[in-house]
């Protein structure tokens, strides 16, 4: 079925524009006007039916894919980027993919079915990319399709995330000049290190020459267990990156609970926002995520795929966010004493 999407894309116009020519509503200069009613006569469009009224009203809707709405940051980038859509006129709709694969493809299928003006993806779990036939229908309807954060893809699309590489280099070569040579890492693991941060903070320790044993998976049932056995091991490491703030509350405790002493045992680095990092004592160093930042760049990514902007051109678009590295009391050098350190 042809859209007034596929009909705008190609005559390299703004969909409103198609509308106000099809519908006969202002004035549009004869020239473009006659390109696109012969475009629209070609492709045989045909306009919708009373009947599909209730689906004619989402194109001013963007569907969204999101992990958990709970997570404080999604709950965040969610609100900034429903709050920037609607400055654009657009209403957000949300669903929830609780991090399983067959949620986030049954999600993109009704939002294809619905026929909504774009999509906003991030679905966290890097093991199980979205299919390129499923992309492709997007692309056939002249749906754009924006993901973020940890979303992988069989083919390449429009992304907007943090920029990992930076997270991890800077983050490791930051313990390592204090002296720190085994690091732990604690983050979501079941799915292997070959994606996003997990991969990100394996290559950066490989390039330091550091061990990559000491990787402890969060979403385990026996974390504090694994934790604790590689927190007593010996030699046991003397600092911990992990993947979220969460994650280093939970750390925290849990090193504080076994007797060892943050930062002169134990140096802990999280990431994630202000807000989350706050609460906790010693006050924790961390990354912070811009989350509206990402939400502003999704957002105008997306407004520019609609209205067909060609600066942006063809090819998909990957827009790495840089976060700030705050720098507090949750990390020292190691007791053992700093050491010389070329990176």
């Amino acid at each position: 079925m042809v859209s007034i999407r596929n009909i705008a894309k190609e005559a390299g116009v703004s969909p409103s524009t198609v509308v106000r020519v099809l519908h006969h509503r202002q004035y549009v200069d004869p020239a473009k006007r006659e390109r696109i009613l012969a475009i629209a006569q070609r492709l045989h469009y045909r306009p919708l039916t009373r009947q599909s009224d209730s689906k004619a009203r989402l194109t001013k809707v963007i569907g969204c894919i999101v992990t958990r709405l709970l997570s404080r940051m999604e709950s965040t980038v969610v609100a900034a980027l429903g709050e920037h859509l609607h400055q654009h006129g657009y209403a957000l709709m949300v669903k929830e993919n609780c991090v399983r694969p067959i949620r986030t493809m049954e999600a993109l299928r009704f939002y294809l079915e619905q026929d909504v003006a774009g999509v906003v993806v991030h679905c966290g779990h890097g093991d199980t990319p979205i299919p390129a036939d499923l992309l492709r229908q997007f692309i056939q309807r002249g749906i754009p399709v924006v993901t973020y954060d940890i979303t992988p893809t069989d083919i390449p699309c429009d992304w907007v995330g943090f920029d990992e590489e930076v997270i991890a280099e800077k983050a490791v070569g930051y313990l390592a000049t204090m002296g720190h040579r085994k690091i732990a890492c604690v983050g979501a693991y079941s799915h292997g290190l070959s994606y996003g941060r997990p991969r990100a903070l394996h290559q950066a320790l490989q390039r330091h020459q550091f061990s990559t044993d000491y990787f402890v998976g969060s979403d385990k049932p026996d974390f504090d267990h694994a934790l604790g056995t590689v927190l007593q091991s010996v030699p046991r490491p003397t600092a911990i990156i992990c993947e979220s703030i969460e994650m280093a509350a939970m750390t925290l405790r849990l090193v504080q609970r076994i007797g060892l002493h943050v930062p002169s045992h134990m140096s802990i680095i999280g990431i994630g926002s202000k807000h989350e990092a706050d609460p906790y004592t010693p006050h924790l160093t961390y990354w912070a995520l811009p989350e509206h930042e990402l939400a502003v760049q999704v957002t105008q990514l997306l407004q520019q795929r609609i209205n067909n902007d060609p600066v942006l051109g063809a090819a998909p678009v990957h827009i790495p966010i840089k976060p700030h590295f705050i720098e507090r009391t949750s990390c020292a050098a190691p007791l053992t004493g700093h050491h010389d350190y070329t990176p």
